[in-house]
């Protein structure tokens, strides 16, 4: 299979004169009705990309006003649709929240979600749990009927709709005139996963992940990207190829991977893309139709995740991006989700909350490594060699590799072999699979077995 032609995303950006933008951000201060921090960022926002390191700054900052999620989940096997309590004052005030957040003409948000809304929602109108998916490319603030709409049928007493999620869009990357392509769906067997994600995910990292660096495509031959009518995803489409679904598609390999076990495949998949791409931002909300999960990457201010819980006269969970601060929904305790920090709702009421929920991810400050492998190595940072050391519990198949910063490996040292139970060391001399000394910098151990993965950073200094 050839490889992807992959174009230069600077051929497509529109670039800004500073001092005109200076000029637009003065004339913006009169405003009244928005604070002085939002009028700058409001500003900022306009910039664009710029090969300046100034410019390059801005970017970085912008990045984070992107797309807003909303999510919710029916607790104790009841369904979203209680009427006469203030339970459904508070879902119609976030939806309609969310709704003004996408683009709304007539209110000055420092962000103004203006590519799109979709929405989608588990229900049960007979046996079967089904879900319906609507987008559209409108803002959701001018598409007020169909949005409207689409809340009638998701609060209908006979859809009983348990789970819930929208996402309002400002596109980053891919095809731009469309409707809205989040929530992402893919179905595997009786399952139906869905994902919204805010942020941007370097495509090509995730190509390398999903192909094996490019050497074997048959799991992403069988679920393509989409490029909505712009051509084939490998060549005139990779550029219409939106980042946040080959995300979702990496989420879900992993998924698979690990016999459907959600917690190991995301154990798997965001531990190895936390080290390879640990500056990208990450934010998103995944369900199985029976849970939700919402993960939060990102060390901006803001946009974060909140979530808050149900009480006595609440019977729903609910993440935002951006909760109310007034009325009955703003009077909820909104409790904001910590970087690299996933949790997890259950209709029951479990709910996990945990900087290291999965063994495999690591913290911003400190390498966490499972106590089963103890996958360590010595010296790092290292000039010459590294002696790379670990412990097998139990007769397993090992996987054991150096990728680099971009995920693409450069030295595989076991590719399943069967490892009997103890300690073993492998040493790396600084060099690729062919022999090549590798230049300084950032590199990754990746350690995996059927049952439990790890990854430690290696630094090489030349």
């Amino acid at each position: 299979m050839g490889r992807v032609q992959r174009h230069n995303a600077a051929t497509k950006p529109i670039i800004f004169f500073i001092h005109l933008q200076l000029l637009k951000l003065s004339i913006d201060m009169s405003m009244d009705n928005i604070p002085m921090t939002s009028r700058i960022y409001h500003q900022i926002r306009k910039l664009g990309r710029c090969l300046t390191p100034i410019f390059f700054i801005v970017v970085f900052i912008t990045t984070g006003w992107g797309c807003r999620l909303w999510a919710v989940l029916a607790s104790d096997g009841r369904d979203l649709y209680n009427p006469g309590t203030v339970d459904l004052s508070c879902l119609y005030q976030e939806l309609y929240l969310l709704q003004q957040q996408g683009g709304l003409p007539t209110n000055s948000w420092p962000y103004n979600n203006n590519d799109g809304w979709g929405i989608s929602y588990y229900y049960q109108p007979g046996f079967h749990l089904m879900l319906n998916t609507i987008r559209s490319s409108e803002p959701a603030a001018i598409d007020s009927i169909l949005f409207e709409n689409t809340i009638t049928s998701l609060f209908s007493p006979l859809n009983h709709t348990n789970i819930a999620m929208g996402h309002v869009r400002t596109a980053s990357s891919g095809a731009i005139s469309i409707p809205n392509p989040h929530p992402f769906v893919f179905r595997d067997s009786a399952v139906t996963y869905t994902f919204i994600h805010n942020g941007s995910v370097d495509k090509s990292t995730l190509l390398n992940l999903l192909t094996d660096d490019e050497t074997d495509y048959s799991w992403i031959n069988q679920h393509p990207p989409q490029t909505y009518g712009y051509g084939d995803w490998q060549t005139d489409g990779w550029d219409y190829v939106v980042d946040s679904e080959l995300f979702f598609l990496w989420l879900v390999q992993s998924i698979q991977q690990n016999d459907g076990d959600i917690n190991s495949g995301m154990n798997e998949a965001l531990g190895v893309l936390e080290q390879v791409r640990p500056n990208d931002h990450k934010n998103f909300i995944f369900s199985d139709g029976e849970d939700l999960y919402a993960y939060r990457s990102n060390m901006l201010v803001f946009p974060n995740l909140y979530y808050t819980l149900p009480t006595n006269n609440i019977f729903h969970y609910a993440i935002m991006s951006s909760p109310p601060t007034t009325g009955p929904a703003g009077e909820l305790n909104w409790v904001e989700i910590p970087h690299r920090s996933l949790v997890k709702f259950s209709p029951g009421g479990l709910i996990n909350v945990d900087d290291h929920l999965f063994p495999g991810l690591l913290s911003s400050e400190t390498d966490v490594v499972p106590a089963a492998m103890n996958l360590s190595n010595y010296p790092n940072p290292f000039n010459s060699n590294t002696q790379i050391n670990f412990t097998i519990p139990n007769s397993a198949p090992i996987w054991l590799r150096l990728i680099d910063i971009n995920g693409k490996t450069v030295r595989q040292f076991s590719e399943g072999e069967v490892f009997s139970p103890g300690e073993y060391q492998f040493l790396w001399n600084g060099k690729d699979s062919s022999g090549n000394a590798m230049s300084s910098g950032i590199y990754f151990i990746r350690l995996h077995t059927d049952a439990v993965s790890d990854v430690r950073k290696i630094i090489l200094v030349r």
